[in-house]
């Protein structure tokens, strides 16, 4: 959910998120959008996969709500998963 919001907010394509900030008033604006579609609209909207369309207004309130209680006003979506970040700092020492 959190690569397909970074997708949508800065125009990526499919494959191009390598890193990216979301800052929580943006998603909460997408969130606004996306919750204000009917399905069939947000099929075609740039970045949002059609097969989930109907589950992605799910998916960014529950984005959404953990930035919210972390009390971040931002974040950063990684291509990179949580073993590769512990793998690098095991490494640096």
């Amino acid at each position: 959910t959190a690569d397909t919001a970074a997708r949508m907010l800065h125009g990526y394509g499919p494959s191009d998120v390598r890193v990216a900030e979301i800052r929580l008033a943006d998603l909460d604006d997408l969130l606004r959008l996306v919750v204000s579609l009917p399905t069939a609209e947000r099929k075609r909207l740039h970045g949002l996969p059609e097969s989930r369309a109907d589950i992605f207004p799910a998916g960014l309130v529950i984005v959404d709500e953990i930035a919210r209680h972390a009390q971040a006003s931002s974040f950063f979506v990684c291509e990179a998963d949580l073993l590769v970040g512990y793998l690098r700092e095991r490494l640096r020492g």
